[in-house]
């Protein structure tokens, strides 16, 4: 509700905004979703950006942006079209967690119950329980509305950062992968506030805020809406269904789901060494299903086995699929910016690029929250040598 209430809010005034804003803007904008990857895992800085830079080699496979010629495509036309983003996120979400399940022998049973039985149930928590969270939802839907509004960045983003954010902040960070309330409220506080920030880039500069409003955003091109800044101009309509339908969903679904988890909590039952190949075979199906070729279904598995082995060598999944992401978007606004802006050389062009007010501020942003794991540290020993003294 609260992401849904920024939506409102910001959407109608960023889009108006947006009518000024030229590709430099376009990609410093875009840029900010690539700098929270040294936020993702502090204590994993060098392998989280080696992730991300792999999901931006990713991204330039395919044709050429701007001048339409193919590019790492190895001779093959299956990647003329580039790689495709939802058969990556279900072989690197489904595919790979089924194969770290299947890896420990004790995972394969069914969970049973202290007596033994597999009965399952689902309870609720008690309004003293939700009301000792009140701090971590209300943390955690601010940043995770704020992660939502960044391009590219999205759900999944939002809840691995407010899952780590928690943790770091908490008292008792033990508890934290132990089913603890604060564990489970933290990023699913996230993960719905970011769905309503993502549509805010979306509806006022026409950049999906997430992998979900990308998907929103093909079937609404499908459907004739002209997403970006002249949107609230041309269909305005459309803005105001969207609000009201946010209101409405969000509302309908705690109901739904208080009823759907009552059920849903008897998979439980179903031992790992049939659940597992049920996900494997839907997750196919899903991936065939994006544009119905065995060349989804290949880079699923080949992406499921390398989301295994990133998970094995502590790389970030989250931090690759976010550059796969904004990749494409990235490049061919900075490209843009190069061709129209004046400048003989290049230096000449880069700063003139820098000195447009907007661009300038974003990037001077980006850069700061790119090296506050080199100056953190730095201000925490600072300030305890001054506590000290």
């Amino acid at each position: 509700m609260f992401a849904a209430v920024c939506m409102l809010i910001f959407s109608p005034q960023l889009t108006q905004a947006a009518l000024s804003f030229g590709p430099s803007e376009l990609f410093a904008i875009s840029f900010m979703g690539l700098s929270i990857l040294t936020s993702l895992e502090e204590g994993n800085v060098c392998r989280t950006i080696i992730s991300g830079l792999l999901g931006l080699l990713l991204a330039c496979i395919g044709l050429d942006p701007l001048l339409g010629v193919p590019r790492l495509t190895f001779g093959t036309r299956f990647l003329t079209s580039g790689i495709e983003m939802i058969p990556v996120m279900i072989g690197f979400f489904a595919v790979t967690e089924v194969l770290k399940q299947t890896n420990k022998p004790s995972k394969l049973k069914a969970v049973t119950g202290k007596d033994g039985k597999a009965d399952m149930s689902a309870k609720m928590p008690t309004l003293k329980e939700m009301w000792s969270l009140k701090g971590v939802i209300a943390r955690c839907s601010i940043l995770g509305t704020v992660i939502g509004i960044l391009p590219g960045a999205g759900a999944t983003i939002a809840s691995f950062l407010c899952y780590s954010e928690e943790q770091k902040i908490s008292k008792h960070p033990e508890k934290f992968g132990t089913g603890c309330l604060e564990g489970i409220a933290a990023p699913e506080s996230g993960n719905n506030a970011a769905t309503g920030g993502s549509m805010v880039p979306l509806l006022s500069l026409g950049i999906p805020g997430g992998n979900a409003a990308a998907i929103m955003m093909s079937a609404l091109v499908l459907k004739g809406v002209t997403m970006g800044p002249l949107l609230l101009v041309n269909q305005p309509q459309f803005l105001s269904a969207t609000f009201a339908s946010m209101f409405v969903s969000n509302i309908v679904m705690v109901f739904a789901a208080m009823i759907i988890a009552r059920i849903f909590v008897q998979v439980l039952k179903i031992p790992y060494s049939i659940l597992g190949p049920t996900i494997i075979m839907m997750a196919t199906i899903g991936a065939y299903s994006t544009k119905n070729t065995a060349v989804d279904v290949i880079l699923m598995a080949i992406s499921g086995l390398i989301g295994f082995v990133f998970s094995t060598c502590k790389f970030n999944s989250s931090a690759m699929i976010l550059g796969l992401v904004l990749g494409v978007i990235c490049e061919s606004n900075l490209r843009r910016a190069y061709t129209i802006v004046a400048g003989d050389t290049l230096m000449e062009a880069t700063i003139n690029i820098l000195t447009r007010p907007v661009t300038g501020i974003i990037i001077l942003i980006c850069i700061l929250v790119l090296l506050s794991p080199v100056y953190k540290p730095l201000l925490k020993k600072h300030n305890k040598e001054a506590a000290a003294k």
